[in-house]
């Protein structure tokens, strides 16, 4: 899978877009030869992320849950809006595990608004989003995206 968002990247990137990628901090496919040769070959920029400083709970506890991410950005702006959300320490975090586990991997609404203020404060708005968790690759033209939107 990882190959086919490669080739996908490529070619987002040669008409001028914008790619990241994200994994669970601690994900042993960081060190894949075809995930670091991506990551040197669009000079992307890492950002951890923690998943309590934006929003995520356990649906069980409602408590927050760290869930540490790594994102790899093309766009300088997204990688230091991600970077400046990490843990602040002083809340007790719910263990990721069970039925949270599943619902983890779908992003709270401020993560989703802090990437689309990272992708559309650019001087382009062309991207390529992929998540492994779902197996959708897709190209979005947020151009015509954000003229629907206002």
């Amino acid at each position: 899978m990882l190959d086919h968002f490669y080739k996908l990247a490529k070619r987002v990137v040669s008409k001028g877009g914008t790619v990241s990628f994200e994994w669970p901090r601690y994900c042993a496919g960081w060190d894949l030869p075809v995930l670091q040769q991506l990551i040197l070959e669009f000079k992307l920029i890492q950002a951890d992320i923690d998943g309590c400083s934006v929003g995520l709970k356990s649906a069980v506890t409602q408590n927050p849950m760290r869930k540490p991410w790594i994102f790899y950005c093309s766009q300088e702006n997204l990688a230091k809006l991600f970077s400046a959300r990490r843990c602040t320490g002083d809340h007790i975090h719910t263990t990721c595990q069970g039925k949270d586990t599943y619902l983890s991997g779908f992003y709270p609404e401020e993560l989703a608004k802090l990437m689309i203020k990272g992708i559309v404060e650019q001087p382009h708005f062309h991207a390529c989003v992929f998540n492994p968790v779902f197996e959708f690759t897709g190209v979005v033209d947020l151009d015509n995206a954000m003229q629907k939107m206002w």
